[in-house]
């Protein structure tokens, strides 16, 4: 592996030792190590490698405007960075580096299973709701959300008490390292990586469960995640955390208006403001769903509203499909509410189970849709697959790698269950208007098994800053395509001989970002049985991608393409013309030409239509001979009556040049 002597520099400033780790600043699965600022030296200093699997949102970080109490990176960029060792040797890639400086004060909560600080309502306004308010106003004037407000991410200023500042938060997908305790209902529920980006709404919700905590204690501590879950559906978030224990009328204001499980009734930070000046508001009241007259029993426990009987669904999913099938579920909800009307519902989604998607799978998609229908602020669920509508791009990700679990996500997409979650959203967002679009968009893509459609193109649509996956290239991240061909260069001499450099997801990332369409290709690509068209193809792909970001130096690609079109070359007829062909490739593969060596052998170019009809010529020309020779093969010359014809017409024609003599020397004789 790396050792002290590899350093990699960021922005000719900033050396980052790959052997040098801290793993006390990591940040879920971004990794930390040392850094040194070469223009201001003895600075603690520590860099934050993110992963290569998912967009890294601190690499096109707006322009922060002012100093606030929060982690922010003093440089980001794509690095060589060593990614893994193979036979002893190092193995090097590319990952996005973010370098932040090191915090002065410890950590809040070094350890989760540490109590917290208990502090009083002036300690946490002073200390922490006021830096809060002035991270949460910047970045919201920045367009982006924190979306990792927890104690773990949290430093004291100085030393061990006082004014707090806010850890980093751009490292790691939004939300995926937040214990579920501080994710809002729809979002605990979600998967690690199907958490939705969120708002700044999401961070005033971590910002109220931080708060509580710190004034009460670590409520909740000893429950697991299931349980955190159901009570707040149950009681509403506030109640569930405060467990009944006394809040001062001020503190239990503020802190309904964060925690309120309805967004629409949920604290702004125009709220917050106005409180911490003093201003009181009319408290918020817990909007808890309808209770049934009877409970549900579902995953050993019973249930008494909608929503809490939909989350034990989608946790206990195997006995969901029973509840479903033997009419339990029904019953319940047309008898547990007394609401006939309910049967409307029940049918249109069992029709539209019945509609999308194999007969095999329809009960799965009922029990999707019925979540859907009776909890539709949860997440998007289908057996093992818990994602928000907003997040489907980094789901995908972390599942495309996993085969049951990408055949479960694909099962999804054809059974058109994202855009049911979206039916059921109580207001259609400009933000959910658009996943609407992409999903309408990749619907007829994942049913096209060729390469540059399928599941791998599905990832580059749902998220357009998503790094390429493909096998040769994945350690470079790739998120542009004009770094396509740059890449590809650089991975083919570490690759094993006769790797192609196009695979299938090259070929769907570059079709998601392509400004041309590129059907003709990928209809040679996806046909290997035709070995000159396969890699005439591969040529014509790459030239595409040349052709829209200029690069030629590309001399490890080149010299793969000359290769990969000997069998095209050798499909022309004419020994001149390959001749030529080839001496004309090796002329571009020398500048990287990559486009004049598609047009040299494109099978509507000067050289194949001359090689072709030259061949259709000779082929004529051939035929005829062939015919000639047969004819004479059958006798054509020695045929009797053929004979004599020919004799009749040649005496003919001697007793007319006899004729013609003897008139002749009589005219002359008659003369003299």
């Amino acid at each position: 592996m790396a050792d002290d002597s590899d350093l990699v520099m960021l922005r000719d400033r900033f050396e980052l030792k790959p052997a040098s780790r801290l793993p006390q600043f990591d940040q879920g699965d971004a990794l930390a190590y040392a850094v040194e600022d070469r223009s201001h030296t003895g600075r603690k200093l520590f860099a934050l490698i993110c992963s290569g699997t998912v967009p890294c949102r601190g690499l096109n970080l707006p322009e922060r405007r002012t100093q606030i109490p929060m982690l922010w990176p003093e440089a980001a960029g794509i690095v060589d960075w060593p990614v893994s060792s193979s036979g002893g040797s190092t193995v090097w890639g590319r990952r996005p580096a973010l370098v932040y400086p090191q915090p002065a004060g410890e950590r809040l909560q070094k350890d989760p299973s540490q109590p917290l600080p208990v502090l009083n309502e002036q300690l946490i306004a002073r200390n922490i709701i006021k830096p809060a308010m002035l991270v949460l106003k910047e970045l919201g004037q920045l367009g982006v959300a924190h979306r990792a407000i927890r104690p773990g991410n949290i430093f004291y200023a100085l030393g061990n008490s006082g004014e707090v500042v806010f850890g980093e938060c751009f490292a790691a997908p939004p939300g995926s390292d937040q214990p579920v305790v501080y994710e809002t209902i729809e979002n605990g529920l979600a998967s690690r990586m199907g958490r939705a980006p969120g708002s700044q709404a999401d961070d005033l919700y971590a910002l109220g469960v931080l708060v509580l905590r710190l004034h009460l204690g670590n409520a909740m501590q000893a429950l697991n995640d299931e349980a955190v879950i159901a009570a707040k559906i149950n009681f509403g978030t506030f109640s569930a955390l405060a467990g009944g224990e006394k809040v001062s009328p001020s503190m239990a204001e503020m802190l309904r208006g964060l925690l309120s499980d309805k967004v629409s009734d949920r604290w702004t930070l125009r709220n917050l403001e106005m409180w911490m000046l003093g201003q009181y508001f009319n408290p918020i009241l817990p909007n808890l769903p309808q209770r049934a007259t009877r409970p549900i029993r579902l995953g050993g426990g019973e249930h008494l509203n909608r929503p809490a009987a939909a989350y034990a669904m989608a946790v206990n999913w195997d006995e969901a499909l029973t509840n479903v099938e033997n009419g339990t579920l029904d019953s319940w909800l047309k008898r547990g509410f007394n609401d006939e009307k309910v049967n409307e519902p029940l049918q249109l989604a069992r029709g539209l189970a019945m509609s999308y998607g194999p007969s095999t799978g329809t009960k799965h998609r009922m029990v999707s849709r019925l979540i859907q229908f009776m909890g539709p602020s949860l997440p998007i669920c289908y057996k093992s697959i818990r994602v928000s509508g907003t997040a489907l791009g980094t789901m995908l990700a972390s599942v495309i790698d996993q085969p049951p679990l990408r055949t479960e996500f694909v099962e999804m997409l054809r059974a058109r269950l994202p855009q049911g979650w979206l039916d059921h959203q109580p207001k259609l967002t400009s933000e959910l208007a658009s996943v609407r679009r992409t999903l309408d968009g990749v619907e007829k893509i994942v049913e096209r098994p060729g390469p540059g459609y399928s599941v791998e193109r599905v990832l580059y649509e749902l998220d357009p800053g998503m790094p390429c996956r493909s096998e040769l290239i994945g350690d470079y991240y790739v998120t542009s395509l004009k770094d396509l061909l740059p890449a590809i260069d650089a991975a083919l001499p570490g690759a094993e001989a006769g790797t192609m450099p196009i695979d299938r997801h090259i070929a769907a990332f570059t079709a998601a970002k392509l400004a041309r369409p590129i059907e003709r290709e990928l209809t040679q690509i996806g046909n290997p049985a035709d070995q000159s068209g396969y890699r005439l193809g591969i040529l014509r792909l790459l030239a595409a991608v040349q052709r829209q970001h200029p690069n030629h130096d590309l001399p490890r690609l080149a010299e793969t393409l000359l290769e990969l079109m000997k069998p095209v070359v050798e499909s022309f007829h004419r020994l001149q013309a390959r001749s030529e062909i080839r001496k004309k490739l090796e002329q571009c593969a020398a500048h990287s030409d990559f486009v004049q060596m598609a047009e040299l052998l494109d099978e509507e170019g000067p050289f194949r239509q001359s090689d072709t009809h030259g061949f259709e010529h000779a082929q004529n020309t051939y035929a005829e001979l062939e015919k000639e020779a047969q004819w004479l093969e059958d006798g054509g010359l020695t045929d009797p009556a053929r004979v004599q014809a020919s004799a009749r017409v040649s005496a003919a024609i001697s007793a007319a040049f006899l004729a013609s003599g003897v008139l002749a020397a009589f005219t002359v004789a008659m003369v003299l």
